[in-house]
């Protein structure tokens, strides 16, 4: 979702929010919506009878993203008009739109992570595990290493989740020269009398703490290896809210009015 006011990854406060749904395949704006709080002719006392007023959410600006998947998957008048269901949910990782959604309905809903917010969670998982006074070893080039094979997994296994789900579980043990479950692509199998486990994997892969929870996240990645097989993406719909943000700077407020909701319905169906 979209909103027309910056916020800072915690917190969101924006006055309004717009969201939209695209076809994964054609790439298309199916049906999109808007949530506004608040209202300027209607703070100044005017009527609703005598100004267009487009005030239509009362909670709080992260829950316009849960309200409007809601919307626009359950109860989207156009789908409804063409019989088409949607049954399968691309976003990023937060689980309030899809538990929403699921909520709503007794069909069965597949969640997909969008590979670049999944990529970025995961980088930001192993930053975190850096900065644990108690976990050491985690140096900025072994962040880069694990990521790296985070995502060799997920390109070299795309569509299939079963054999991800076992790379992703392997990484850790391959980080600690511990080769036996490694596919064809370790050059340990290639040539075991000759290889030689890297020298930043030495440096970096010691301490007993760090492999536990290096085990623990890519098994909880492995345990997920569905939601990503598929390499699904929602870049789509941030390229949309660029276009909006540029015709709507968030530096100005569009959001007391019409105007924003004008701005998205002429943008998305464009």
């Amino acid at each position: 979702m979209g909103y027309s006011k910056r916020g800072s990854g915690q917190q969101y406060d924006s006055l309004n929010g717009y969201s939209a749904i695209i076809g994964a395949l054609s790439g298309r704006v199916l049906d999109y919506t808007t949530r506004n709080r608040k209202c300027r002719a209607c703070d100044l006392g005017l009527g609703k009878d005598v100004h267009d007023c487009r005030m239509n959410f009362h909670g709080s600006a992260k829950a316009m993203e849960a309200d409007a998947a809601v919307e626009l998957i359950t109860q989207s008048k156009i789908l409804t008009e063409k019989n088409v269901e949607v049954g399968v949910f691309i976003g990023d990782d937060d689980s309030s739109s899809i538990r929403a959604v699921r909520n709503a309905t007794d069909r069965i809903i597949v969640k997909q992570s969008d590979r670049n917010h999944a990529s970025k969670g995961v980088r930001n998982v192993l930053y975190k595990t850096a900065n644990d006074k108690n976990v050491k070893g985690m140096s900025a080039d072994a962040i880069k290493y694990l990521h790296r094979c985070y995502t060799y997994a997920v390109a070299q296994n795309q569509g299939n989740s079963t054999a991800l789900a076992a790379s992703l579980r392997n990484i850790p043990y391959h980080a600690y020269d511990q080769h036996d479950n490694c596919g064809k692509w370790c050059g340990f199998k290639k040539d075991p009398k000759n290889y030689q486990h890297s020298n930043i994997l030495n440096k970096s892969f010691k301490n007993p703490r760090l492999f536990e929870e290096l085990k623990s996240i890519f098994d909880r990645l492995s345990a997920n290896a569905d939601k990503f097989a598929v390499t699904a993406s929602s870049q789509a719909n941030e390229s949309l809210n660029a276009v909006m943000a540029r015709k709507a700077p968030k530096a100005l407020c569009y959001s007391l009015s019409e105007s924003a909701d004008y701005t998205v319905q002429q943008i998305s169906t464009f």
